[in-house]
């Protein structure tokens, strides 16, 4: 079907709303899925496997639906049998209820159009289900593109919404988006009702070291009026896939004088296992990635140039993180460091960086901070051998202070490759089965003192006895008591929020790798 055809064909269908509620009538007549097509807004498209975030989703059955609105569901996640066992009797319950995603229906006979009202997540799985007869469920796994191309949304701009102190020689705004652009675009800045000029322009972030998606620049081309409350706005924006984007609205407030001075850097207290810059800021040097943290003066865009690359951060605060990754092990890295404050004032600083030469191949994998036995003494750390050679990791240190060595592995103990062990304290009864048996083979690596930690989760940090750090855990409360938290970052040695997640079985795997659905 011609792009033309298909929106005159939606725009003349009859419009209704998801999620459904109340029981479908007995004597409705049953339907069947005869075919399923994803299309953007422009109509183009996209493979199951990889749906844009304003997704189209176009259905062919082989009859007019009958109490379309009472069958017909995109859910997150999965297809359990909890969820389709509730599907098959509306109306649903909480919990499933609050699985269902929020879609406008259109249909024109057998032919329906679901669309998404609002953006689905990037890399998540949904679930389109059809409640085709009575007993009787179709359903189809899809999962978002993870590329930029498949949707975009405001992240963060510089000035930030409600920012004070604006120098009136504000040299350019940046806003950035977390995918790409159509690159026409319309803003207006204005000062209460007087019109300021500023041109605005489109590029790639990744050409300024941030991460992938579309960067606006807005310049003024006048120097603006002190003291004064300004108002940013975009509007008539759309993605690369042809969906809306929402109006933006950014105020700030001008300063009374401008800003001539180059940002500075504030002295930092540095973890055990990072090392202090001599300009200020610590890094933590690791075999094939680096992490420089910096305190900064001012909002600034911070950028690490290396031979290798290029890595940028906006900052909005006092706080700058720059990471580099896929590194080599032992490997000299002479590097610069730009902060560029909003005026345009550009401070330099020549770095020295270096990876460690290649570290223990272990990390923390999965963490039992609230056990349904005595604690501390059942609390457990899963470790990981994931290299190609056996660990000897007496005198290894677990510690949930980035300033502290923590409690000291003082078992004799080779951990094979692929092998997990369980980091237990002195006090940890095998016997004890209120968190269930352990399995059979499952190894266990005594700690010097209790892990002693906080039932709301415990930032981990693994380190060798050079006290290098080879893997952490971040903060993170689990599911319900007597469960853990797991590791579904593919960096074993990354100990950023993003990497873990609660168990997705409300449980603990010690021994094994955890299933997600």
């Amino acid at each position: 079907m011609k792009t033309s055809t298909l929106w005159l064909w939606v725009f003349s269908m009859v419009c209704g709303c998801l999620p459904a509620e109340g029981a479908l009538d007995e004597t409705a007549a049953n339907t069947r899925v005869l075919s399923l097509n994803v299309r953007d807004t422009h109509g183009g498209r996209w493979p199951l496997d990889a749906v844009p975030r304003a997704a189209h989703l176009e259905l062919e059955l082989d009859a007019p639906p009958d109490q379309l609105e009472k069958r017909m569901w995109l859910v997150t996640g999965s297809l359990d049998a909890r969820l389709a066992e509730d599907l098959r009797t509306p109306p649903l319950r909480a919990v499933s209820r609050a699985r269902v995603v929020e879609t406008l229906v259109r249909h024109s006979g057998p032919r329906v159009m679901v669309s998404t009202v609002a953006p689905l997540i990037r890399g998540e799985r949904y679930t389109l289900v059809v409640l085709e007869a009575p007993e009787q469920l179709w359903s189809q796994e899809l999962r978002v593109s993870e590329s930029p191309a498949s949707g975009a949304r405001f992240v963060e701009g510089a000035p930030a919404d409600q920012a004070r102190g604006v120098p009136p020689n504000l040299a350019s705004m940046l806003l950035r988006f977390d995918g790409y652009l159509k690159r026409e675009v319309r803003v207006s800045l204005r000062a209460d009702s007087r019109e300021l000029e500023a041109k605005a322009s489109v590029r790639r972030c990744s050409e300024l070291g941030l991460p992938e998606g579309d960067c606006m620049t807005v310049r003024p081309t006048r120097p603006l009026p002190a003291q004064t409350w300004l108002l940013l706005e975009v509007s008539e924006l759309s993605d690369a896939t042809g969906a809306s984007i929402a109006p933006l609205s950014i105020r700030f407030e001008t300063a009374g004088a401008e800003d001539t001075q180059a940002p500075g850097l504030v002295e930092l207290t540095c973890a055990l296992d990072e090392r202090a810059l001599d300009h200020g800021g610590c890094v933590l040097e690791q075999d094939r990635a680096l992490l420089l943290r910096l305190a900064v003066e001012e909002p600034v865009l911070a950028t690490l140039t290396t031979a290798h690359e290029l890595r940028s951060a906006l900052s909005f605060g006092r706080d700058v993180e720059l990471a580099l990754s896929d590194l080599e092990p032992d490997l000299l890295l002479p590097s610069s460091l730009s902060l560029t404050d909003v005026a345009g004032n550009t401070r330099t600083i020549a770095l020295a960086l270096a990876t460690q030469p290649q570290l223990a191949s272990l990390s923390i994998d999965e963490v039992r901070s609230d056990p349904l036995g005595p604690e501390p003494a059942q609390e457990t750390i899963e470790l990981l051998n994931f290299g190609g050679e056996p660990i000897q990791i007496m005198g290894f240190s677990v510690s949930d202070d980035a300033h502290e060595a923590g409690v000291r592995i003082r078992d004799p103990l080779s951990v094979l490759p692929g092998e997990r062990v369980l980091v237990v304290g002195p006090e940890f009864d095998a016997r004890d089965a209120s968190d269930g048996i352990l399995p059979p083979g499952v190894r266990l690596v005594r700690t010097d003192k209790a892990l002693s930690l906080n039932n709301q989760g415990s930032a981990l940090f693994l380190r060798d006895p050079q006290t290098r750090r080879l893997s952490a855990a971040p903060r993170m409360k689990p599911a319900q008591a007597g469960a853990c938290v797991t590791r579904i970052s593919t960096d074993p040695r990354t100990g950023a929020l993003a990497g873990f997640a609660p168990d997705p079985s409300h449980s603990c795997t010690p021994g094994t790798e955890t299933r997600w659905p």
